[in-house]
């Protein structure tokens, strides 16, 4: 056989940590090893996620994560990344509609052994409920920037809504999805979905 052993040590706090935030900080170390020594590596994490609300109707969430793996043996690969997301949750109210939006933007730096690379990522989520009527609109991109000549630049868009209506035990639901993929000097894909479902609650039978 060839066993394994994993050994994972870390902590977290949360709280309040004045001027009306609040969060997380965690610290981990996992350390994985086997008999016959193909595999020894170790991963660190230090996550963060803070958060403030801004008004009675905005709240600001800030993520940070550092991540590294460290291979110790001959054929291992060793990478760190660092991801950092800002986050605004806005409350929606228009007539009778009630929701939320939120727009965001995550950065992230990679680098390993032959790689390196940079990725931006600006994100919108809309969600709209009006009585039986229901709205969400979600939207992504992301583009990477390489930054060694072997690697390749990318840009990618991805966008999807969806409209659902219930009336009493029945409800529609119209969907569409949209994904974009453009690699810097390589061929541009791009794929579209459209759906309508209905679904029927049944009634309960009591025995």
């Amino acid at each position: 056989g060839n066993s394994r052993i994993t050994r994972i040590q870390g902590g977290r706090i949360s709280g309040q940590f004045g001027w009306g935030v609040s969060g997380d900080f965690s610290a981990f170390v996992r350390d994985s090893r086997d008999q016959k020594g193909a595999l020894d590596e170790r991963q660190e994490s230090l996550p963060t996620s803070l958060s403030r609300r801004l008004g009675s109707r905005t709240v600001l969430n800030w993520l940070l994560a550092y991540r590294a793996t460290d291979s110790r043996e001959g054929l291992g690969f060793n990478t760190n990344t660092i991801d950092s997301t800002l986050r605004f949750s806005q409350t929606l109210r228009w007539g009778q509609w009630r929701g939320s939006i939120s727009p965001g933007l995550t950065v992230q730096r990679v680098r390993g052994d032959g790689l390196q690379r940079i990725t931006y990522r600006p994100s919108v989520a809309l969600s709209l409920r009006k009585s039986a009527h229901q709205l969400r609109v979600n939207w992504q991109s992301q583009v990477q920037n390489a930054l060694l000549s072997q690697n390749t630049d990318v840009m990618t868009h991805d966008l999807s809504a969806a409209y659902s209506l219930r009336r009493g035990r029945h409800s529609f639901t119209v969907d569409a999805q949209f994904n974009g993929r453009d690699p810097q000097g390589g061929e541009t894909v791009e794929s579209y979905r459209a759906g309508l479902s209905y679904s029927l609650q049944l009634a309960h039978q009591p025995n």
